[in-house]
């Protein structure tokens, strides 16, 4: 709308004259009003966090991103957590195969802390036992309560890790445990002395190991006859330790000798005849041995002695062809 500059009348854009006064109107061009910028709008300061694989947090890697952009600029903030676990090389002996396996050395303080409260507990001097191991033939511990307590600690950690499906020892634990189970012949020797042999790594330690499952392989086969499965699985792996290490020390050592007489054509024909004694005469402790065979995984039963004699006979024929062969350097 505009008006006239002499009367401030009231007319409309285009006329000549005002038709109140008559008076010439003066157009002026209408002004333009210039465009605003438009202001741009900033973004909130935002949060992105990103989760990770599951199984990146179980293995201890949790990093933290966080981007923050404030006015068009972009901040990264990066936390990293990271854990690492040490694996160690270890041989183990399986059939005719030497395996390197690498094992992750897994200790549980709690189970560690009892073992070693309960092993204080029992008052035994374990490097006594130990050197008693090399001498006698017998087991030195004969006090029944005392060989109680040692089956049922060693019952105790097999139960923990079959349950957890991980070992919870360190070796020089394991070897202990081992020490004081065969120094008394107490339940779980076994299992102990095989947890024990699958971290031993120097030539040394594998002959070690050697003498003490053809200890416990004697022991079961020619006195605790009703354990004679578990005889012959400690002799074949005895006797698989020496055609990897070719150590002579084996073949000399009494109680692996004695497991070899075992192997002798004539007691092989009378094994037969021995099973069916033992089975008469020790029926209650072979049934006890067979419930224990279900229990510890490193127990054969006797539905595997067959088995388990034509496999000793057949290294008992290696461990012979052997000695005949001339020696390689090994460590």
């Amino acid at each position: 709308m505009s008006f006239c500059q002499h009367c401030g009348g009231e007319v409309q854009i285009g006329w000549k004259a005002c038709p109140q006064c008559a008076n010439p109107i003066v157009n002026t061009p209408q002004p333009t009003i210039a465009p605003q910028p438009i202001t741009p709008q900033i973004p909130p300061t935002d949060s992105i966090s990103y989760n990770l694989d599951p199984i990146d947090e179980l293995l201890g890697l949790n990093p933290a991103i966080q981007d923050s952009v404030v006015g068009g600029n972009v901040g990264t903030t990066t936390n990293h957590h990271s854990s690492t676990s040490m694996q160690v090389q270890d041989t183990v002996v399986m059939g005719n195969v030497v395996q390197n396996t690498y094992v992750t050395q897994t200790v549980n303080e709690e189970m560690l802390a009892y073992v070693i409260s309960e092993l204080q507990n029992l008052r035994l001097n374990v490097d006594l036992l130990r050197d008693g191991l090399e001498t006698q033939k017998k087991p030195q511990i004969k006090d029944k309560n005392l060989v109680n307590r040692i089956s049922q600690l060693n019952e105790t950690v097999m139960n923990a890790e079959l349950s957890s499906g991980a070992p919870m020892l360190d070796k020089e634990m394991y070897e202990k445990l081992s020490t004081v189970a065969l120094s008394a012949d107490a339940d779980g020797a076994g299992y102990m002395t095989h947890s024990y042999g699958l971290r031993v790594e120097d030539r040394e330690e594998k002959f070690r190991l050697a003498k003490r499952k053809a200890r416990l392989g004697y022991w079961c086969m020619a006195v605790a006859t009703h354990r004679s499965p578990e005889g012959y699985k400690n002799y074949i792996e005895a006797a698989e330790i020496y055609l990897e290490t070719r150590d002579d020390r084996i073949l000399q050592t009494f109680t692996f000798h004695q497991c070899t007489k075992i192997q002798w054509p004539i007691n092989r024909w009378l094994q037969p005849f021995n099973d069916w004694i033992t089975k008469l005469l020790l029926g209650r402790l072979v049934k006890k041995y067979e419930l224990k065979a279900l229990k510890d995984p490193t127990v054969p039963n006797w539905s595997e002695i067959n088995a388990l004699r034509i496999r000793a006979k057949e290294i008992h024929l290696q461990v012979k062809s052997a000695r005949k062969q001339p020696k390689l350097l090994t460590g």
